[in-house]
């Protein structure tokens, strides 16, 4: 089994891609970014059809499943998270959700991949690989810090950072032990 550790805003949504979306909002409705509604704050948000064609480009070569490492996992349960992600025409392949632990996302990728490794990975072949994809770099720990794949917040996910993930995805992992 292959995890990519997502990020959302910073790697599918990029500063670049919300502002230009604000300044389109301003403009429609005539009000000041604060004052638009909640809608229009999660559709600043949602991932441009470049990103979410690059997000399933890396599913589809690696076959991999999404644990959800963003803030957004407060926001969403894993099926919410799913329709979220289907509804921008990306792969719904949630498999999870990091802990939230109020820490560097490192140490929450790290509890997660142990709490994992003596359940659900039990069950399937074990951790074949993984990657983290995200726009701020806290990986705490070296074999984390040599699978992740840090993105431009201004550019968001990129060709570059898609061919790297998918590189690190199809790279076995054979040195976690828990």
């Amino acid at each position: 089994m292959r995890l990519l550790f997502l990020d959302i805003d910073g790697v599918l949504s990029s500063i670049e891609d919300i502002k230009k979306y604000v300044e389109e909002t301003e403009k429609r409705t005539g009000k000041a970014w604060p004052d638009c509604s909640l809608l229009d704050h999660v559709k600043a948000n949602k991932p441009t059809p470049e990103k979410a064609a690059l997000l399933n480009h890396i599913i589809e070569e690696t076959k991999c499943e999404l644990v959800i490492s963003s803030t957004w996992r407060t926001d969403f349960s894993n099926a919410g998270m799913s329709a979220y992600l289907a509804a921008c025409d990306i792969i719904p392949a949630v498999w999870g959700k990091t802990p939230v632990l109020h820490t560097y996302r490192g140490t929450e990728i790290f509890c997660y991949l142990a709490e994992i490794s003596d359940t659900k990975f039990n069950k399937h072949s074990g951790i074949g690989s993984f990657c983290v994809l995200d726009d701020d770099y806290d990986p705490v720990y070296d074999f984390i810090a040599e699978r992740w794949v840090t993105v431009d917040s201004k550019k968001g996910l990129t060709e570059s950072s898609a061919e790297k993930a998918i590189k690190i995805l199809n790279t076995p992992y054979t040195k976690l032990q828990f």
